[in-house]
């Protein structure tokens, strides 16, 4: 297989996937947040681990790194936990500029930082350099499209939030109902 069409097949199936993954198994990560119990958010980085691993065994002429198990198990441990803190910048962007009201933007674009990570470790350059500049270029609006729209919380706040309240664990006020009447 060209390694131009393994790379573009990687990459598009890892963006799928990722989506996929996130959409049913990311659920997880609502409820680690909400429960304050980080152990509950535990399978979804294997989830998206092993479903790297299994594209890059897939189309292991995409990146010298996919070629051997090693260095394929390695790559994927890079594209799946690189690419959740992508999908919690994402998350955070979205929150943080007000424009949560479009979750299926925010679900399609949960996906895009595994293929841009993948892309960055890919072999062509052309797919190195692609990938890096539209990264830079979509973390730099994550950053400045909350600040435009006079929003309180900035993309960084709320994505240690976010990140503090799946992986932090803390209590849960509990709700006290009286019905003495």
């Amino acid at each position: 297989m060209n390694i131009t069409r393994a790379g573009w097949i990687q990459l598009a199936s890892l963006w799928g996937a990722a989506i996929l993954v996130l959409v049913t198994a990311g659920w997880l990560l609502l409820l680690a947040g909400f429960f304050g119990t980080p152990l509950l958010a535990a399978p979804v980085p294997f989830v998206l681990v092993g479903t790297a691993y299994g594209l890059g065994s897939a189309t292991q002429s995409a990146s010298r790194l996919t070629e051997d198990h090693g260095t394929r198990l390695l790559w994927a441990c890079v594209v799946g936990l690189v690419g959740l803190a992508g999908t919690f910048f994402v998350f955070a962007a979205f929150d943080a500029a007000g424009i949560e009201h479009l979750p299926w933007v925010a679900i399609i674009l949960c996906g895009l930082p595994y293929p841009l990570v993948a892309g960055i470790l890919a072999t062509p350059w052309a797919f190195r350099a692609g990938a890096a500049v539209l990264t830079v270029a979509l973390i730099v609006l994550g950053v400045w499209l909350p600040a435009s729209r006079d929003k309180p919380a900035s993309t960084g706040e709320r994505f240690a939030e976010m990140v503090h309240d799946v992986f932090i664990p803390h209590k849960t006020k509990q709700l006290k109902l009286d019905f003495r009447d």
